[in-house]
């Protein structure tokens, strides 16, 4: 041992006989310099983080959720009782309300919308949605068996069992949820089974290959309102459904993705998804019923084609933040759900169901957030 270290030595073991470690000693309780806080992607926003807002879609309609298209127009997924609503619109800049009129599909029986996805190709627009739904005890349908894909023609009216094409993933799946990314060539379709546990399912394709898949036959059981007109019935049919055969197909991916693992967390509905690539983003969140004591909660998740966690779950600090919402004219009372999430030319675009533009209008209006991917 060389003199130098010699003397720190001594030093340090005086330090120790007189009872006490100096952080100049360098001893065990030498304090941790503050760590910088790292911030949210969220957390930095101005009022041009304000895609679009104030929209009004058909019927007063609640957003299920929304796709951006190639020229930027914003294609609003809505639903009352039986019936979608498939609506655009230009960005609403303003704060002033707009509507989308008459410009709109309606899909009747097809399910509750919860993910849905446009489709550009040779000059035509398609929609892909969940389909042959059932209707619940509530007059509300679920439980989605096929997802479709249809041409958009405005004005329109067809019934679940009128679409151009069907896909199928399996027995024993339900509550099937599309998005399509076409500028990786992906389909991806959320589901349920009866496996339990806490995840969210995908099951992901390369999309050029699901649209030349096999064709095959299969019995679908659902309620029968697209056969008697009932539109709260609840009377269960079967129905033969040339499909095409996405189980015939090997897929990119099958992930379960853990949700709902930690019990100190408080989680909020799930409200949608997207795929951008080789990432699943995940939205969730609830708005705050008009409580003047409660606030609004929004997170993302991105998760990897395996199911593993790329970016952990973040808050989405616009939607609880009142003052922002109300200077910008999209709610008094901090109202604001979380209505689905879309990546598309590098931005991550995010859409909420907005109440409360005043004190005398609490009627829903759709808002759509943009932030860098």
């Amino acid at each position: 041992m060389t003199n130098k270290y010699l003397r720190r030595s001594v030093i340090f073991v005086s330090c120790i006989a007189l009872g006490f470690v100096n952080p100049a000693c360098g001893g065990e309780d030498e304090p941790t310099p503050p760590q910088p806080v790292e911030k949210g992607r969220f957390d930095d926003y101005t009022s041009e983080n304000i895609y679009s807002r104030n929209v009004g879609l058909p019927k007063t309609a609640f957003m299920q959720g929304f796709s951006i298209a190639n020229d930027g127009t914003v294609w609003y997924t809505s639903c009352v009782d039986a019936d979608l609503f498939i609506s655009r619109c230009k960005p609403n800049t303003d704060k002033e309300t707009v509507s989308v009129g008459k410009d709109y599909m309606t899909l009747s029986f097809f399910g509750h919308g919860t993910n849905s996805a446009i489709e550009e190709s040779d000059g035509e627009t398609y929609i892909w949605a969940g389909c042959f739904g059932s209707c619940t005890e509530k007059e509300n349908y679920w439980f989605e068996k096929l997802v479709c894909r249809t041409k958009f023609i405005p004005g329109a009216t067809i019934k679940t069992d009128e679409c151009d094409e069907y896909y199928y993933i399996g027995e024993g799946t339900y509550h099937v949820q599309p998005t399509v990314d076409t500028e990786h060539d992906r389909l991806a379709i959320q589901y349920n089974d009866n496996n339990g546990g806490n995840t969210v399912n995908f099951v992901i394709y390369n999309l050029t290959e699901a649209k030349n898949a096999p064709l095959k036959k299969i019995t679908v059981t659902c309620t029968d309102g697209f056969k008697t007109g009932i539109r709260n019935s609840t009377t269960q049919t079967q129905v033969t459904v040339e499909v095409r055969d996405l189980t015939a197909i090997k897929p990119v991916a099958s992930p379960r993705c853990l949700w709902k693992t930690n019990p100190t967390v408080t989680y909020y509905s799930w409200q949608g998804y997207d795929i951008n690539g080789d990432r699943l983003y995940f939205v969730e969140g609830n708005d705050n019923g008009f409580s003047a004591d409660a606030k609004s909660y929004a997170y993302l998740t991105v998760y990897s084609l395996t199911g593993s966690v790329l970016e952990p779950r973040t808050q989405i600090k616009p939607v609880s933040d009142s003052d922002f919402l109300s200077s910008n004219g999209i709610s008094i009372n901090g109202t604001l759900e979380s209505e689905g999430v879309k990546v598309k030319n590098g931005k991550i675009y995010l859409g909420f169901c907005n109440r409360g533009i005043r004190v005398d209008n609490r009627n829903p209006f759709q808002t759509i957030l943009q932030f860098d991917k």
